[in-house]
């Protein structure tokens, strides 16, 4: 964990820009989206991602996708 530098507060922000007009596109109204995307007191954490799984319904879900 490491405290935000300016450009990850950009990223930030243009994450929530996206998914905000995502989830409006949905039907979801702007008033419900704000509180759940924010900024504030942001931390920037780096992860290894060593497998990944199907977690969809149907015949594949659980199953391993990739392996590092």
């Amino acid at each position: 964990m490491q405290d935000t530098a300016a450009r990850d507060l950009d990223h930030a922000e243009r994450f929530i820009m996206a998914a905000t007009e995502e989830l409006a596109s949905l039907g979801v109204p702007r008033s419900i989206i704000a509180p759940w995307l924010t900024a504030r007191e942001a931390r920037v954490a780096r992860i290894a991602v060593r497998e990944i799984y199907v977690q969809t319904p149907g015949p594949l879900a659980g199953m391993l996708a990739a392996r590092d």
